[in-house]
């Protein structure tokens, strides 16, 4: 699951996010009935906000991580309830499978994961502070005065070439 050259805070981020979504999301859907003690949208919170947490150690970005960590326990929490709720309204079985619960969260979690990839690659790339100020060339491999330099600029400079 996880690559063996995968830095230590993605693998805790990954394991603390799965475990905070998980567990709540199978309570919630009636696995553990004896734990079942919260009404479901608390459980809902439970899950997002230890997923928000696993986000931020996984991504480094507070915002970015937390954010989009927040998406993904959402997405993955309703995505395993309404799984479970829609299974046995179709199916009258109560013996699940370990693949089916995981589809119904991967499923959910796809929105969150789209989100938290975009906000943790904007951070790393476009938004973070030091990428314009380091005075090393940028991502792109082009000095940064040729970055900021404008349009105008540039075309003047190729029509001299």
């Amino acid at each position: 699951m996880a690559d063996d050259d995968e830095p230590m805070n993605e693998k805790l981020g990954m394991w603390i996010g799965m475990a905070a979504v998980g567990i709540p999301a199978m309570i919630a859907a009636g696995f553990m009935p004896a734990v079942n003690v919260l009404p479901t949208a608390m459980w809902a919170v439970i899950a997002a906000a230890g997923a928000a947490v696993g986000g931020i150690i996984h991504a480094k970005k507070v915002l970015g991580g937390g954010i989009g960590g927040l998406a993904i326990g959402l997405g993955a929490f309703y995505g395993t309830y309404y799984y479970v709720d829609l299974r046995g309204l179709l199916i009258d079985s109560e013996t699940y499978w370990s693949l089916e619960l995981i589809l119904g969260a991967g499923i959910g979690a796809i929105p969150g994961a789209v989100l938290f990839s975009f906000l943790t690659r904007a951070a790393a790339t476009g938004f973070a502070e030091e990428s314009f100020t380091d005075g090393d060339d940028d991502q792109a491999g082009m000095p940064d005065d040729e970055v900021l330099r404008s349009d105008d600029e540039v075309r003047r400079s190729d029509d001299e070439a």
